[in-house]
């Protein structure tokens, strides 16, 4: 049985009604150009070709993207991306939980109502951040034969140990009528664990060599850690007072240690493992939002948003207004700061006045759990590392078969990180000869900043042909600003001089736009601006549009001794430019980047490969030196094409056929 990832994944099915929400949902909350980038990212750059590249009817060009994305079986692959990166943007997360699990979003009216419900949740800074962490810990579990499907759900306390309920693993476990020891009894590589099932089709058990999006990992051999029996009963309509170590939990080694790879095949940020609590958790405090994550009714994973009710008699269960479903055992109820709570367990039957009415379901409180696994089994959780450190992309896709090598650029990408802070330099310069990588740093960019962060880009044609007005109105556009009329961006007043207008005037509205933009939407910012002025090889330098260059000047930061400078704190910018280019933002703060100083490939090289047979989890050490050797010798053969092209083709070659 094999425990590869899939080299592709398999489609998902929408209806129409399901197929037009999605395109209402990211018309609302996704700017034009991040669409595009998700259908290239998830089609390649025929779904423009397609779909057309017309943006300026954001709802029909969202339609055609989803429509051509189902066409061609790929709305599966646009599904993780936007799981992927839905921290940036909760409300697109949230909506496509929605959207999949068969309910409707309609129209705007219905869209509001559906983001207020849930605001009090999103509004959380915290749990935005933390929201994918805990999605890529949570797996189904399924056992082999002579069940063969998925029975529950589960989630990672460590790089190789899952937990989930004793209920949800029973067949394979024996108890002794003697001495009450929980023993395993059934085979390892007949428990599975599916992490990244996040859309249909739902994963065959056994899995074959059927591929599928999600991720399949075996128990180990040897491979029940501890466990507690289940509670007879438990959920009833008289709970019972007194609860004598039935748990209902069990912890299983599996064979790989996943939480310590990258989740994704592209590389990127570790999987890791939800910590189990060293103290008490709060049973206390009223108006608590907790959430669910799991796999209801062996469906793909998703989470439900509620409040914490109480405890219930015995001090060991907590209750909480949150839907569930059988399948959902063993799933992961974590508090809005993103920490365990609960170990997800049953429903429960009785009347619960507080609630209010609604549907009432529990789980066993993580810090019972955690106290006897303490008590029991001290060196099971002793010295865990933590796992909270990013990897960095070796790959803007995760198709290993067609991958698209990073060959360093390690700064680049840590500044655009950097900058996405409050207080962040806020304009960055990138320079470089032809063939230096100067236009892989748009993919870049948009890949680093995941797809909900909006990066509007000027191309060289823009820049030569826009005049100020105009380019607000097309800067604003792809921001995917909302309900801005061009017709309100200040002209020049006849009695106004010119440099009034660009560095006060236009500035200020733009300001105001964004602000309010922001007010609707503070998870998509800081959104990005590229200033691209490279022009392709032999073709002369561009010339900017009248007075363009000083509105750039005036809304990068570029100060006027004659004018207040108006802040718009919403905002990166990217500047690319050849070296001898002349920007127009003189005296502004700058971080810089050039490329034609470049002289690490054979570190780059090595690091790519390193990180690429990382992501892929082959079991093969390579040597730095032989590495860098093979780099050295790419280099030496090299005769004219771009040499980061080059030593990215290897880095494919070696990834596709072997070291």
């Amino acid at each position: 049985m094999s425990d590869a990832q899939p080299t592709a994944p398999m489609g998902i099915s929408l209806s129409q009604t399901q197929l037009d929400d999605l395109a209402g949902l990211l018309a609302r909350r996704m700017p034009p150009g991040n669409i595009a980038w998700l259908a290239t990212a998830a089609l390649g750059p025929e779904a423009l070709q397609q779909a057309g590249n017309d943006v300026g009817d954001i709802n029909a060009f969202a339609r055609s993207i989803v429509q051509t994305l189902h066409d061609a079986g790929r709305i599966s692959n646009a599904v993780m991306l936007l799981y992927e990166h839905g921290h940036r943007n909760s409300w697109l997360t949230v909506g496509l939980n929605h959207i999949l699990a068969g309910n409707r979003l309609g129209d705007e009216a219905a869209m509001q109502a559906f983001v207020n419900e849930y605001e009090p949740f999103l509004s959380s800074a915290t749990i935005k951040d933390q929201l994918p962490k805990v999605l890529r810990t949570v797996c189904a579990v399924a056992l082999g034969a002579p069940t063969n499907k998925i029975v529950g759900s589960g989630f990672l306390i460590a790089p190789d140990l899952v937990m989930t309920n004793y209920h949800v693993v029973e067949p394979f476990l024996a108890v002794d009528p003697q001495t009450k020891e929980i023993k395993q009894n059934g085979p390892g590589n007949q428990i599975f664990f599916f992490f990244d099932y996040l859309s249909a089709p739902q994963p065959r058990v056994p899995p074959g060599d059927v591929s599928h999006t999600s991720l399949v990992v075996t128990a180990a051999e040897k491979w029940l850690e501890y466990a507690r029996e289940l509670l007879p009963g438990d959920g009833a309509a008289k709970p019972p007072l007194k609860v004598n170590k039935e748990f209902d939990y069990a912890v299983i080694r599996l064979a790989r240690r996943v939480g310590d790879r990258p989740a994704r095949r592209g590389g990127g940020a570790k999987r890791g493992y939800l910590n189990l609590p060293k103290g008490k958790i709060d049973v206390l405090s009223m108006n608590r939002r907790i959430l669910v994550f799991q796999h209801p009714q062996a469906a793909p994973q998703q989470f439900d948003i509620g409040d914490f009710v109480q405890m219930d008699p015995s001090g060991t269960r907590v209750w909480y207004s949150v839907s569930s479903a059988h399948g959902s055992s063993g799933g992961a109820a974590v508090d809005s700061e993103g920490q365990l709570f609960a170990l997800h367990n049953a429903e429960v039957q009785a009347a619960v006045a507080v609630a209010n009415g609604k549907r009432v379901n529990q789980g066993v409180r993580i810090d019972t759990i955690a106290e006897d696994l303490a008590a029991e089994m001290p060196e099971l959780l002793t010295a865990l590392p933590q796992t909270d450190g990013d990897h960095l992309f070796w790959s803007l896709n995760d198709d290993v078969q067609n991958s698209r090598p990073i060959i360093g650029r390690k700064k680049f990408r840590e500044t655009v990180i950097e900058m996405a802070g409050p207080n962040a330099d806020r304009v960055l310069v990138i320079t470089g000869p032809p063939g230096s990588g100067l236009q892989f740093s748009i993919k870049l960019l948009r890949h680093t900043l995941g797809t909900q962060v909006p990066v509007a880009e000027f191309s060289p044609a823009e820049l030569s042909t826009l005049e100020p007005r105009l380019f607000l109105r097309h800067l604003v556009n792809k921001l995917g600003v909302i309900g801005v009329s061009g017709d309100s961006i200040p002209e020049l007043p006849a009695t106004a001089n010119v440099s009034g207008w660009l560095r006060q005037d236009l500035p200020k509205w733009l300001f105001e736009q964004l602000s309010k933009d922001e007010q609707q939407d503070r998870f998509k910012y800081p959104a990005w601006v590229v200033i691209n002025t490279v022009t392709p090889p032999l073709q002369p330098p561009m010339l900017w549009a009248d007075n363009l260059q000083e509105l750039v000047a005036a809304l990068a930061g570029a100060r006027s001794p004659n004018h207040t400078e108006i802040p718009l704190p919403q905002l990166r910018w990217l500047f690319l430019a050849y070296p001898s280019v002349i920007l127009p933002i003189s005296g502004v703060k700058k971080l810089e980047e050039d490329l034609d100083n470049y002289n690490s490939y054979e570190g780059d090289f090595a690091e790519c490969m390193q990180l690429a047979y990382y992501s892929v989890d082959k079991e093969v050490v390579l040597p730095d030196l032989l590495l860098r050797n093979l780099a050295q010798y790419v280099k030496q053969r090299n005769v004219g094409s771009p040499l980061r092209k080059e030593l990215a083709d290897a880095v494919r070659q070696l990834i596709y056929n072997g070291p």
